[in-house]
């Protein structure tokens, strides 16, 4: 994943040096670090997958280790005091990828949040008419993955009484006849931009009534 040079080196000496505070007594409990957390909100923002960072983690874990046997070997330190470094080595490891995972996901979360916000935002403005305006109908039909041209069919399902809506499973149902739409809730109701593109407004209507539960 390209990620400029100063930003990936700097993210690494932050959490070796974090490492070897908390081993050494400098910082404290590895839960909750503030570095671990700041660079787990840092690569999720830049879309570095998880995997790759808890990866990375434990490599920097294997670095320091690797440097506390030599210097060990240099030193000719007990057998015991080694193995007891290690032990505390990888229960700090564990505990920062902890923590970075927790804030990874977090941030993973705030960020649909906010897309899907966004999403609601278009399909809002969409349904009062802006789409008249050709640049935003463009832009939104890109972010929404619908056709700029062609023609809609707009469905409207109400709330049926136990709270849920009288059409469901309609998107992968649709999606599976490579049929695409989008989908909102607006008050009690649940209304759908269904893209005809090249097909009939039969055939969409074909795949959408066996879903319905209710007035549709």
């Amino acid at each position: 994943h390209p990620e400029p040079r100063e930003d990936l080196y700097g993210g690494c000496r932050r959490y070796l040096h974090r490492v070897l505070e908390i081993l050494s007594g400098e910082a404290g409990n590895p839960d909750g670090d503030d570095v671990a957390a700041a660079i787990g909100r840092r690569r999720a923002e830049q879309g570095v997958p998880l995997e790759v960072m808890l990866r990375t983690f434990r490599l920097g874990g294997r670095i320091v280790w690797e440097a506390l046997v030599e210097q060990a070997h240099a030193d000719h330190a007990d057998a015991d005091v080694v193995l007891e470094a290690a032990t505390s080595m990888w229960t700090v490891i564990d505990g920062l990828s902890s923590t970075l995972s927790t804030s990874y996901r977090n941030t993973e979360l705030e960020r649909l949040r906010r897309d899907d916000q966004r999403r609601h935002a278009l399909v809002e403005d969409l349904l009062s008419g802006r789409a008249r305006d050709t640049a935003f109908a463009q832009r939104t039909a890109q972010e929404l993955d619908l056709p700029t041209g062609g023609r809609y069919l707009v469905v409207v399902a109400e709330m049926r009484a136990d709270g849920s809506f009288a059409l469901a499973g309609q998107h992968e149902a649709l999606g599976g006849v490579h049929i695409r739409s989008v989908w909102q809730v607006r008050a009690d109701t649940l209304v759908g931009l269904v893209a005809l593109e090249q097909r009939s407004e039969a055939g969409a209507l074909e795949v959408l009534r066996p879903l319905a539960r209710g007035r549709v």
